[in-house]
């Protein structure tokens, strides 16, 4: 067999798959080498069969394969071809319409992006084309077929995949006995260049508009020939006749302002032999004598060497920028000595800032030292024996004094918040307990007026939260007190809840509302719905509270419509803290509530869910009977809610179904204290056993008659031996002497003032360590801070109340 294919002329190779052996003859090897070429290897292992131009199976099944020279040549160069086609994205097609036949090359199929297996047609291969464009080809076609004439035109085209594209189309048409037998052509996607032409023709199209909207003139200098050429803005630019002008470098600097000439040549030159960058302004002399400023920029082409060959810049009119300039200078020196002005003016506005800031500190503590002695003795009052008449006399002076004092507070807030001398102090808060103790506060007032008043809070809210406590009870105060006072029938209400790390409190009202002029101004100063004096206060309350609630890190919004009540919403932040261990002796108790309206038992409801407490699910241990409503579970302990106003006038009848009262508007420490006791949780107290009472020792220095009346009775009515100094001097003399257990210390007397005094009795003697409790009419943080910077344990403000000075003794001297 190697004999036989050795006299082949012809490269030739004998295959056996099985084992896989080739047989090579001579020719091959003289021409391919004496291995199997990789190219026909892949061609013989990949033959399944039927006609091919160079292999033959044997009678074996062996295959006999001659590659002739010429034939792989050709088969070459059609793979470069086809490749060539692929790179380039172009497809080949024949039509032969005496038949209808239509052939599509390879790459055809994969631009259309059709199965190769389909056969196209000259009527689908149109359906590619959208709107006219299928119109248009098929007229070239027709056209093409009928007279023989070319076409190439580029059209939209829409994929198989629904791909939009743009291609090229070009056909030609083979005419034989004056008819067309064939017609064939190319198709080539042409997308990425039609991308490339359109973003080409944008950008000309801007530069084209940039250029004739801010009169942009470009040029071009040879420095070796020393000619200059313009384009057509740089004429209009110049305003020169380009009949004129003869492309030398005089052209231009015969057009530049005498006394800007050499420094713009200059820089040229730099740039030019020094390879600085040319970027410069100077002023032209148009034909009509006007003056332009322009601005130059310029990019210099070198040879390898280094030199100069090309320079080619811009140009273009910055006559209206350098006016804006000229006038911003002006304006510059004007604003310099309007500056010099508002420094004087801010100066003077200091000052009389400082001095509204005394006037303020002095009118409080001028008001507050009479108001000592009237609230004092008003208080002791109350502790003794007095008729009814006598004690409500007693009680509206009381009254009366208070609401003084919250006018005084509301003026002294406001100008430490308008002056920005606020500092918060976040502590760890009981939240319900602060609004229980609003409640306390405010729920008499409501139902004084006969207004319904409640409140209710989530019991998804923490028990402790991290907040400034005291700015947060003046902003609620300040809400729950303007609802009450400007509601006259209906229902003040207050809801608690938590949302993402923000407490929110939503106080509405059913009272006058307001109009959409009076609730654009609400949180304006001294602004107030109702501006007649009946209602009363400063109209600075919700002025402050708009700005601690910012200050705060919150929102505040309000919503209101005349004679339909009021809704404010106020969002403020909380640090999380560690929450107590809860107790759980009230878990799964049996309780029930009785009668009631649902708005009324929500608040309930809440409390007793925070609780742990659900729907009773067999024994009912206590039931909460609303008023109107009657016990349904007699075995149960029984607690009867009524309002704080009817509490107090309950008889014995009406109780003999009651174990307790729980009155309205509820408080949580209450509730949780009514069931223990009602379901025997409650700690008995240790029985108390006679003690000898301890005497505690003060020294009260305070310059004020009146005054030290006042505290001579309430440390009296507290228990304390006491002596009184009359100012700083006469106080550090007797602390010499005589030990005490407390000091408190007036800070204006004098001879000394209390800060004098509080640095010498801390400095030497007995009572160094005595705990000294500053006694004051002023209410600024500053006296605050000079207090504790000279010694001072503790701060009191003036009138004393006492329950202060019963909780100031307690804390400092037992």
């Amino acid at each position: 067999m190697q004999i036989e294919i050795d006299q082949i002329p012809l490269p030739t190779v004998v295959y056996e798959s099985e084992p896989e052996v080739a047989f090579l003859n001579a020719a091959y090897e003289e021409r391919f080498g004496p291995q199997l070429c990789p190219d026909h290897l892949r061609l013989l292992q990949s033959f399944t069969g039927g006609a091919h131009e160079s292999i033959t199976v044997l009678n074996d099944g062996r295959l006999l394969a001659i590659f002739h020279p010429d034939v792989e040549r050709l088969r070459q160069r059609d793979r470069l071809v086809r490749r060539a086609t692929r790179i380039a994205r172009v497809g080949g097609w024949e039509y032969q319409p005496d038949v209808d036949d239509l052939h599509w090359s390879e790459e055809l199929y994969l631009i259309h992006q059709l199965d190769f297996r389909q056969t196209p047609t000259l009527e689908s291969s149109l359906e590619f084309y959208p709107g006219s464009s299928r119109e248009l080809l098929k007229n070239l076609l027709d056209r093409a077929l009928a007279t023989g004439k070319t076409f190439d035109v580029e059209l939209p085209f829409i994929s198989a995949q629904g791909n939009k594209m743009w291609v090229r189309s070009r056909g030609h048409a083979e005419w034989q006995d004056g008819r067309c037998v064939r017609l064939y052509g190319t198709l080539q996607d042409i997308t990425e260049q039609r991308q490339v032409r359109e973003r080409l023709a944008e950008l000309l199209e801007r530069f084209a508009f940039a250029q004739s909207s801010a009169s942009f003139g470009v040029w071009d200098f040879d420095p070796t020939r020393g000619t200059l050429h313009w384009d057509q803005a740089m004429f209009t630019l110049y305003d020169v006749d380009p009949e004129t002008f003869r492309g030398r470098f005089e052209d231009w600097s015969d057009c530049v302002l005498e006394e800007d000439v050499d420094g713009t040549v200059e820089l040229l030159e730099q740039a030019i032999n020094e390879n600085k960058p040319f970027d410069t302004e100077f002023r032209i002399r148009l034909s009509d004598g006007q003056v332009r400023w322009i601005k130059a920029t310029a990019h210099i082409t070198r040879t390898e060497d280094g030199r100069a060959s090309r320079l080619v810049g811009f140009n273009y009119d910055i006559t209206a920028i350098k006016a804006v300039e000229e006038e911003l200078r002006a304006s510059n020196v004007q604003l310099e000595q309007s500056n010099e002005r508002l420094e004087e003016l801010a100066a003077s506005s200091l000052a009389a800032s400082v001095a509204k800031s005394e006037f303020l500190a002095n009118m409080s503590h001028e008001i507050r030292t009479p108001m000592n002695g009237v609230l004092g003795l008003a208080t002791l009052l109350l502790e003794t024996e007095l008729t009814p008449q006598q004690r409500d006399s007693v009680e509206i002076m009381c009254k009366s004094a208070e609401a003084l004092l919250l006018l005084i507070n509301d003026l002294l807030d406001f100008s430490k918040v308008e002056s920005g001398a606020v500092q918060l102090e976040e502590r760890t808060t009981d939240l319900r307990e602060v609004v229980d103790d609003l409640v306390e506060f405010l729920a008499v007032q409501a139902q004084q007026k006969e207004i319904s008043f409640r409140y209710c809070i989530d019991h998804r809210v923490p028990l402790l939260v991290g907040i400034d406590a005291g700015r947060l009870r003046q902003i609620l105060i300040n809400l729950l007190g303007n609802a009450i006072k400007f509601t006259d029938i209906g229902t003040v209400e207050m809801m608690v809840e938590v949302e993402a790390g923000h407490l929110r409190f939503t106080v509405s009202d059913t009272g006058i509302g307001m109009s959409a002029e009076e609730l654009a101004r609400v949180f304006e100063p001294f602004a107030q719905a109702d501006t007649s004096s009946a209602k009363g206060g400063t109209g600075l309350g919700l002025a402050i509270c708009e700005r601690l609630v910012e200050l705060m890190g919150g929102t505040i919004r309000v919503k209101s419509a005349e004679d339909q009540g009021t809704e404010f919403s106020v969002r403020l932040p909380f640090t999380p803290v560690e929450q107590p261990d809860a107790e759980r002796d009230l878990v799964g108790r049996g309780v029930m509530i009785t009668g009631g309206r649902a708005e009324e038992r929500r608040p309930l409801q809440e409390i007793l869910q925070f609780l742990g407490i659900g729907e009773p699910e067999t024994e009912v241990e206590v039931e909460l009977v609303f008023p109107g409503a009657r016990p349904r579970y007699p075995d149960a302990g029984h607690i009867l809610m009524l309002p704080v106003t009817q509490a107090s006038h309950i008889d014995r009848a009406e109780m003999k179904d009651f174990s307790d009262v729980l009155t309205l508007p509820l408080r949580h420490r209450r509730v949780q204290q009514v069931l223990r006791k009602t379901l025997g949780l409650e700690k008995q107290p240790p029985s108390e056993v006679e003690s000898t009472q301890l005497v505690v020792s003060v020294l009260v220095a305070e310059d004020n008659a009146v005054n030290q009346k006042v505290i001579s009775k309430l440390l009296k009515k507290v228990g304390c031996e006491f002596e009184i100094a009359s100012n700083g001097v006469e106080a550090c003399r007797i602390a010499e002497t005589e030990l005490f257990d407390l000091i408190l210390m007036d800070l204006q007397m004098p001879l000394m003032d209390g800060f004098e005094a509080a640095r010498q009795i801390r400095a030497e003697g007995l009572n160094r360590e005595t705990p000294i409790i500053a006694l004051t009419a002023h209410a600024t943080a500053e006296h605050k801070e000079r207090c504790f910077d000279c010694g001072m344990n503790d701060y009191v403000t003036k009138p004393i109340r006492l329950a202060k000075l019963r909780e100031v003794v307690k804390n400092w001297a037992l």
